[in-house]
């Protein structure tokens, strides 16, 4: 196993300008909103305060991805909220709580709304997980007055101290996907978990059944984790500290191989992967291939990063393709990701081994390039740079096999750029109605073999236009093709 060398940071990969994960509310949007709702409050002789994050990130100098609320009422009000503010209300299975959704540009904003009846609203900053994220600040007219912020567990002193601390010993036990934001927040604003809420957190984590939870929390937690540039310290610290990572994915139920499903491997392919995206490898070479792979993914509007990292944590290196894809697509079911994120982590886990057995192969001709990127679309520049850090993983010699393997992958994207999307979709000049008109049949496997064979012409450059197409099937017909 190769022992990659390289240095960890904490910042945003350079996906996260796309990602809906690291939207942020403009000053004049939040405060526009803001006075509807105060507006709407005060009309209905409701109280309303500020909680949770957001009132942790204005602490923290910045403004929230989203607004949660909390409404001292009944929660029939939200229809006419969602009225008010001319925005989509979704309701949730808990009955009080409610989501509002706006649309803005290019992703959504959410205002989460909870309601209550109790009129104090101490009774909900306890029931929240972690310290930082129980206080409330009243919405009244005027500015807000952070003097004013309600803060019953410390957490501003918390934020001072950069701590994470549980509200109450039964925060975990109440709510295990808290083990993962645990470690979300710890990391995502450089935080520490303090020592007790770590104790609570481990010992609650050998406990829990994942697979009663439901996947899509597990997935929005899990996805944070995996957008940070530096996610692999993380997950190192997860697995450390409770040993979550076995428990989601886990190495059971797989071959009984030493060798086989390790963590260690995976994440000396993470290591290189997140090295390689933040620049930090040292080639010039990794700098041209990271400029050609920005390029060819440029058509991905989300961050398709975390869906590739779920695919080195999914990925059992030394086991079948089938049982592989079999394992990864149980995960991504569970988990309920979308339909995108679903289709990258399957087709890497299924196809990237392909990459290097045309290098092996020597098949580094056009032909065998033009078949794969048929066979792999848009997932092929993906594809390519996972199978140079699993071949860097499993190569010491970085400055020599590494760098020849390198060469390729960047070979294989200028290839990608330069004519990829024209052998997405063959064949390109005959379809299948066509071969039944010339061969004087109905629709049968005959005609999607006669297809397949008119495909690999055209990959080959024999048929280059419809007049070749069409002759090639006229021949197969003379010939009596069966």
């Amino acid at each position: 196993m190769a022992e990659v060398m390289f240095c960890l940071s904490s910042e945003v990969n350079f996906f996260a300008k796309r990602s809906t994960l690291f939207k942020m509310l403009t000053s004049d949007l939040f405060n526009t909103l803001l006075d509807k709702v105060k507006s709407f409050l005060h009309s209905e002789n409701l109280t309303g305060y500020l909680v949770g994050g957001t009132v942790r990130d204005f602490i923290l100098g910045k403004f929230p991805a989203d607004i949660d609320l909390v409404v001292i009422g009944d929660v029939s009000s939200a229809d006419k909220l969602a009225a008010f503010l001319d925005v989509v209300l979704v309701k949730f299975a808990h009955p009080t709580v409610v989501r509002l959704v706006l649309p803005f540009k290019e992703y959504q904003i959410y205002i989460d709304v909870e309601y209550t009846t109790e009129g104090d609203i101490l009774d909900n900053l306890g029931r929240r997980d972690f310290t930082i994220n129980a206080m409330a600040l009243p919405l009244r007219s005027g500015d807000l007055n952070f003097g004013k912020v309600i803060d019953p567990y410390r957490g501003r002193d918390d934020i001072e101290k950069k701590t994470i601390r549980a509200v109450n010993p039964q925060v975990f036990k109440e709510d295990a996907v808290r083990i993962l934001r645990a470690f979300r927040l710890a990391s995502g604003l450089d935080f520490f978990i303090e020592d007790k809420t770590l104790n609570l957190l481990c010992m609650e984590a050998v406990k829990v059944d994942w697979g009663k939870i439901a996947g899509e929390r597990i997935w929005k937690e899990l996805r944070m984790i995996l957008g940070f540039e530096d996610s692999l310290k993380t997950l190192l610290y997860m697995q450390e500290k409770s040993c979550v990572l076995d428990k989601l994915f886990g190495n059971r139920n797989l071959e009984d191989n030493a060798e086989v499903n390790t963590w260690s491997d995976k994440f000396v392919r993470l290591k290189f992967l997140e090295e390689f995206w933040k620049g930090s490898l040292t080639a010039d070479i990794f700098d041209n291939i990271r400029s050609l792979y920005e390029k060819t993914t440029a058509e991905f509007v989300e961050d398709i990063t975390p869906a590739i990292k779920l695919a080195v944590l999914l990925d059992n290196f030394a086991s079948s393709e089938r049982r592989n894809v079999k394992k990864a697509k149980e995960v991504c079911d569970f988990l309920r990701m979308p339909g995108w994120e679903k289709d990258i982590v399957l087709t890497v886990v299924k196809g990237y081994s392909e990459v290097s057995k045309i290098y092996k192969n020597n098949l580094r001709d056009l032909s065998a390039k033009r078949r794969f990127v048929n066979k792999y679309n848009k997932y092929t520049p993906i594809l390519l740079i996972f199978s140079l850090a699993d071949f860097a993983a499993d190569n010491d010699n970085i400055d020599g096999e590494v760098f020849d393997y390198a060469c390729y992958v960047e070979d294989f994207l200028q290839f990608y750029l330069k004519e990829g999307r024209e052998w997405f979709r063959l064949p390109r000049y005959i379809n299948g109605d066509k071969v039944m008109e010339i061969l004087g049949v109905r629709p049968s496997s005959k005609v999607g073999n006669i297809l397949r064979m008119v495909v690999e012409k055209e990959i080959t450059g024999q048929i280059t236009n419809e007049k070749e197409a069409q002759d090639f099937v006229k021949f197969l017909k003379d010939s009596k093709y069966p």
